[in-house]
């Protein structure tokens, strides 16, 4: 991993984030809530792409590519929730790495490097996006508390 890169929110992909959030105004709640979360998570893509094409992850620019936002279901009592990270069915190889082995499944005795590009990038840019998620849902929270 390339220890110089220093990666960044884009202002003008928070600037997007909040065009697609005031069309929420007005709706309840949890919907806003939602759609702050998910747009937090959007914010993360651009920061997450640019660390596996720094890891040298980009044989086929697939794995690249296979980098979603995505709203999971709701479990018990949460109200809002988003993850981001690679959807590619060989992201767990690459990110935790694996044991290489023969066609016939004999294992070799060799191993791959792990590449925790999600836990990189998230270590640069999470911090500001997750106070950007903070900002919007207490955005949220003082409009109910204006009536």
């Amino acid at each position: 991993m390339n220890e110089a890169l220093r990666v960044t929110v884009d202002q003008r992909a928070l600037e997007r984030a909040l065009k697609r959030l005031d069309k929420y105004q007005g709706r309840l709640l949890h919907q806003r809530a939602q759609k702050a979360y998910l747009e937090g998570a959007r914010l993360m893509v651009r920061p997450i792409q640019a660390h596996i094409t720094a890891a040298g992850l980009v044989k086929t620019q697939r794995f690249r590519r296979s980098v979603k936002a995505r709203r999971p279901r709701l479990q018990g009592n949460e109200m809002a929730v988003a993850s981001v990270g690679p959807v590619d069915a060989k992201r767990h190889l690459l990110i935790r790495g694996h044991r290489i082995v023969t066609r016939g499944g004999r294992d070799t005795g060799r191993h791959t490097q792990p590449r925790p590009v999600v836990d990189e990038a998230f270590s640069d840019v999470g911090e500001r996006v997750k106070s950007f998620i903070n900002e919007q849902v207490t955005n949220i929270g003082g409009e109910l508390r204006a009536l």
